[in-house]
């Protein structure tokens, strides 16, 4: 079949990365389950569920925008390392752009890791490099993230929940 031979195909880190990828989603979808029956998020839940929006976004890419080997080894590798929860979801789109063009313009120590055979040194290595992004003066600044209110956090819940008029009403009642 077309996706046992596809999986043969990719070189190991991108089968490794994606599959780190895939497990992340899976997660996501199973906590989305979870809060339409009305479960209570605990911290790790609200992680998953911040992280899963950021994967979208970061993903959403137009028809014309295409990536090199490199470019979406640095942005599968960024996502796993949840290094992207420091960035608001709107900030994604920015936040991809920069990292595809630091790769355009520094290729070859990423290209070093990722051509030599597969190690359990390769993911540290290339966290590094996507490291080396971050640290860069240039590099898209997280938005400072203001302390929720309960009110907040309640509203977050029931919009999850799927019913944003009764996160409104409850917001109003206070």
């Amino acid at each position: 079949s077309v996706s046992r031979i596809g999986g043969r195909a990719q070189k190991k880190v991108i089968r490794k990365l994606s599959d780190k990828l895939k497990s992340i989603i899976i997660r996501y979808h199973e906590v989305e389950k979870y809060i339409a029956f009305g479960s209570e998020v605990n911290q790790e839940t609200l992680e998953t569920i911040e992280l899963g929006k950021r994967i979208y976004q970061i993903f959403n890419q137009t028809v014309s925008e295409l990536f090199t080997y490199e470019q979406e080894v640095a942005i599968l590798a960024l996502v796993i390392s949840k290094k992207i929860l420091s960035w608001d979801v709107e900030q994604m789109h920015e936040l991809r752009q920069q990292l595809v063009l630091y790769v355009k313009e520094n290729p070859q120590r990423l290209k070093e890791i990722i051509e030599v055979e597969y190690t359990d040194n390769t993911e540290s290595q290339i966290d590094d490099y996507i490291s080396g992004f971050i640290s860069l003066p240039t590099t898209l600044k997280p938005k400072i993230k203001e302390a929720a209110t309960e009110a907040e956090k309640e509203t977050i819940i029931d919009v999850l929940k799927g019913n944003p008029q009764d996160a409104i009403i409850g917001n109003l009642k206070k």
